[in-house]
């Protein structure tokens, strides 16, 4: 799954939708592969029962507030913050002091998966 993921990501004019179409692919023939072993329908019930709901939840609710946060322009207003702590000048070295004790100060207290979108969108301006 990486590598096509991988190869996908090389391929320059695709649809937003391509790696979320290349998992699904790849677990409907993880699914048809099992039903060929002999498993049959139990192989579906346990492959859903799986799934971790929770965590599935909890990013889309994360990408949903990072996503209105980026739309109300708060994300946008916060890496203009920091691109003025930066100076006149626009000290390279002192913008990018503050992303990272700002994300090692945020990261204490939120997991690093919730914070690389943040960053990533702090660092792009919005």
């Amino acid at each position: 799954m990486v590598i096509s993921l991988i190869l996908a990501s090389f391929i320059s004019q695709k649809p937003a939708i391509t790696n979320g179409l290349i998992c699904m692919a790849l677990l409907g023939l993880g699914l048809v592969r099992e039903l060929v072993r002999g498993r049959g329908s139990q192989a579906v019930k346990d492959v859903i029962l799986d799934i971790d709901y929770f965590t599935l939840a909890l990013l889309a609710g994360l990408f949903i507030i990072i996503g209105g946060l980026t739309k109300v322009g708060v994300i946008e207003r916060i890496s203009l913050l920091i691109v003025h702590l930066g100076g006149r000048g626009g000290s390279t070295f002192v913008v990018f002091s503050v992303v990272v004790w700002l994300s090692v100060l945020v990261s204490g207290f939120v997991d690093n998966i919730p914070m690389w979108p943040l960053c990533f969108r702090l660092c792009r301006g919005g």
